[in-house]
């Protein structure tokens, strides 16, 4: 989801204003071209994991921002054009990781028929996993299945990998998965 559905880079670094730890010109998501959010902003792993698990416990963290552009039109598409929409994600930290994140979801309005919470992206027997993390990306394929990755400035380094965005998805489903056009009205 992180990513992928929301902005995870601007949600975590908004949380780190919020608490106090970061004045607001340090925060710069623009420019984030490595998924590691402690590698981009010079902090260690351990106080990532820290401050990571602190917003969530606060209610801020997965609570906060706007589904990415595209997104939410996409996946209710696919939903009410008769397609099974699974979220799958790696959101385990803390003890309100689902309460945020079903929230979340609720209050933007996606539609979906499950959410499943773990590391392994490849438990599911899905037709497509759209991810954005490099890692990922590789380990689905690896195993035999369809994945697609949103493109994104920390994966576009990755080479012969299936990659769309949001706005070009629905045709990318179309002609790469034969999947039944989306009515674009």
């Amino acid at each position: 989801m992180d990513g992928v559905v929301q902005d995870f880079h601007e949600n975590w670094a908004g949380y780190m204003v919020h608490a106090g730890y970061f004045e607001p010109e340090r925060v710069d998501t623009s420019n984030q071209v490595a998924w590691s959010m402690a590698e981009h902003y010079g902090i260690t792993e351990e106080e990532f994991d820290y401050y990571f698990e602190e917003g969530v416990e606060a209610g801020y963290i997965f609570c906060q921002g706007d589904p990415l552009p595209g997104s939410l039109e996409t996946i209710n598409k696919l939903f009410w054009a008769g397609h099974s929409i699974h979220f799958l994600t790696a959101r385990t930290i803390g003890t309100k990781f689902a309460h945020n994140t079903l929230d979340w979801l609720h209050q933007h309005g996606f539609m979906y028929d499950s959410i499943t919470f773990s590391y392994d992206k490849t438990i599911m027997d899905l037709d497509i996993v759209i991810d954005d993390h490099e890692r990922n990306y590789k380990r689905i394929t690896a195993a035999g299945k369809n994945a697609v990755l949103l493109d994104q400035p920390w994966n576009r380094h990755v080479k012969d990998a299936e990659r769309t965005s949001w706005e070009e998805m629905g045709g990318y489903l179309v002609d790469g998965f034969g999947i039944q056009p989306l009515d674009e009205s």
